[in-house]
């Protein structure tokens, strides 16, 4: 699945500020599309976080996970 999540990750400038603004990006993003390349199609959401390197806002499809302290 980690190559599902390099192949369709987006440089954006800014992450939605409100839920509509999300549910507008997660509609356009539409993650269902990458699902049949997954093991957990129903897990696979939209997230929009920062790079590593904090110089970056990336949206991606990916795995529900919980993020940590930047881990």
């Amino acid at each position: 699945a980690s190559d599902v999540y390099k192949r369709q990750v987006e440089i954006v400038d800014r992450c939605p500020q409100t839920q509509d603004d999300w549910n507008d990006a997660a509609a356009r993003k539409n993650c269902s599309q990458y699902a049949d390349q997954c093991d957990q199609p129903d897990k696979l959401l939209y997230h929009c976080v920062i790079n590593p390197y904090v110089n970056q806002t990336l949206e991606v499809c990916a795995y529900v996970q919980n993020i940590i302290s930047g881990k």
